[in-house]
């Protein structure tokens, strides 16, 4: 009789859930998360830090053996840019 008579005439939209939601506030709230996620994020926050890390001592390293190359070139003596 409840279901007959009240819940099939109730029709809500995601819309209105969504407005509902939105308007109150209450449920903007943030996930606790767990041990096992903070290690994987600060892992991958580590990876990527690392790459940039390794990358930029790439670049240093490309650099350098540019120079000494070119001083090489130059006619520079092997034993004083070794």
């Amino acid at each position: 009789m409840l279901n007959k008579e009240i819940e099939s005439k109730i029709n809500i939209t995601d819309s209105e859930i969504g407005s509902y939601y939105a308007a109150t506030g209450e449920f903007n709230l943030i996930e606790p998360s767990t041990p096992g996620a903070d290690r994987c994020h600060r892992r991958a926050r580590q990876q990527t830090g690392n790459l940039q890390q390794q990358s930029l001592r790439d670049a240093d390293a490309k650099k350098k053996i540019q120079t000494l190359h070119n001083r090489l070139e130059s006619g520079e003596d092997f034993g004083t840019v070794a």
